[in-house]
């Protein structure tokens, strides 16, 4: 009699910032047009008391952050109350003004030239992280999670974690999961299912979460953590310690690429990249030790990519962006629920034959 079997931990997923647009979380360009608003002339430099009038709320509460983390000080003690709000308001509008003439499409990219153009300015790059912070937060709070549209999460979900055997299968072996959000939108969302729908204590559904190992290549906020529940300042201060920018020195990217090249040696045989961008430093972080295009160290992968709006040439040099043989639909878009439900259907099940009992 043969079973029916689903290997989880035979797959990889490789996940970028596109991935949780359905999520009505921002791409990188989004999130540069919104820190972009924080400076409006009109507002000038407004002290944080005169929030309802002249300055956005957004602004205020950044400039609250740069005050309770001690991120600018208040030059000795010598200013008064409303000198020091101006001197943080004034802060936030000239890295704004700086970022927005910069005219790059990315935070990230903007602070990576700016720690190596301005290498003792450790106040800009802590300005520049808290903002990404704050705005990355703001959007996991803005709605309930479970209430945005059904997307490729609640796909994962309700194809493989309500059948109560099906999770732990889930959970013992997981997939390898590598993300480059800071965001918790994953974590968040599978916790709450334990929660809600297996009736899972809070302290072992969070147990269950970290150990599906989920590894964030720049850092997250960790969300998940009750401590930040009642001290949200906290929050920020550690999120300040995880967050990492291009070029920033990351011990851990080598251990990154020896995962991804453990796991490619061994069991993981399906990659799927969710959202991802193919910037060149993210392709090199993650394949820099595997072998080069053509090696037969490939063979037997797959690796299937979501994209938006590519035409023929573009898809051409995604192709030749990366060391194996990326396979991309013919459509000029394809989503992450249509990749993994329809096109390439993820955690296929596969046939176990019982062993054979040979008699004597």
């Amino acid at each position: 009699m043969t079973k029916q079997h689903i290997a989880y931990d035979d797959t990889m997923l490789i996940i970028g910032a596109g991935a949780h647009v359905p999520y009505e979380f921002p791409t990188s360009l989004e999130l540069t047009e919104l820190i972009r608003t924080l400076y409006t002339e009109a507002s000038g430099y407004v002290p944080i008391s005169y929030i309802g009038r002249d300055i956005r709320a957004d602004k205020a509460a950044i400039c609250r952050l740069l005050r309770d983390l001690s991120i600018v000080p208040d030059t000795g003690g010598h200013l008064s109350a409303n000198g020091y709000d101006l001197l943080l308001t004034a802060t936030v509008d000239n890295f704004v003004i700086e970022f927005g003439q910069s005219q790059v499409y990315s935070i990230d990219k903007f602070l990576a030239q700016r720690a190596k153009t301005h290498p003792n300015d450790k106040t800009t790059i802590l300005l520049g992280k808290l903002i990404i912070a704050y705005f990355i937060h703001k959007f996991e709070v803005s709605k309930k999670f479970g209430f945005h549209k059904f997307d490729w999460i609640q796909y994962l979900i309700n194809e493989h974690l309500c059948n109560p055997k099906q999770m732990e299968d889930f959970f013992s072996k997981p997939p390898k999961i590598i993300t480059f959000n800071y965001d918790n939108v994953l974590e968040h969302s599978l916790f709450l299912h334990l929660k809600s729908f297996h009736a899972i204590e809070e302290a072992e559904a969070i147990k269950k979460i970290q150990s599906l190992g989920i590894t964030h290549v720049y850092g997250h906020l960790d969300t998940l953590n009750p401590d930040f529940r009642t001290t949200p300042n906290l929050l920020y201060a550690e999120a300040l310690k995880s967050i990492r920018i291009i070029g920033e020195e990351r011990t851990n990217h080598l251990e990154i690429a020896d995962l991804i090249l453990k796991s490619l040696s061994n069991k993981t045989k399906n990659i799927y990249f969710l959202g991802f961008g193919f910037d060149h430093l993210n392709v090199a972080t993650l394949f820099k030790n595997c072998p080069s295009r053509g090696d037969d160290f490939y063979y037997g992968m797959k690796f299937y990519t979501t994209h938006f709006k590519l035409d023929a040439m573009q898809k051409a040099e995604l192709r030749s962006s990366v060391p194996f043989s990326l396979e991309i639909r013919n459509e000029d878009s394809c989503s992450e629920l249509d990749l993994i439900r329809k096109y390439q259907p993820i955690f296929k099940k596969t046939t176990r034959n019982p062993p054979t009992v040979r008699s004597l």
